[in-house]
């Protein structure tokens, strides 16, 4: 998985999180369409440029699909990726003083 995984790209879009405001924020999702790209691509895995380790590249507010796949792929592998990146052993809780 992967090593198939490593050969993805994903399409990212900040229009994918304002799917969950139910329509109340529609002027200042049409201010950020006309001021800003609609999406960028970015591969799955990345490496972070400090510890040099992969990592996933993916989150469920501005991945909006997997290139490459159908939409029931896409759709299924983002899912899985979400439940190992919302994992509590791979997240990280930060808190300032």
């Amino acid at each position: 998985m992967q090593q198939f995984v490593s050969t993805l790209s994903a399409e990212h879009s900040y229009t994918q999180s304002y799917s969950y405001t139910n329509g109340n924020d529609t002027e200042q999702l049409e201010q950020a369409k006309r001021e800003f790209p609609l999406s960028v691509v970015h591969p799955v895995i990345r490496t972070h440029p400090v510890t040099k380790r992969k990592c996933l590249f993916v989150n469920i507010s501005y991945t909006a699909r997997i290139l490459g796949l159908n939409d029931n792929e896409s759709e299924m592998l983002l899912n899985y990726l979400f439940g190992l990146v919302n994992k509590p052993e791979h997240t990280v809780r930060w808190q300032w003083k």
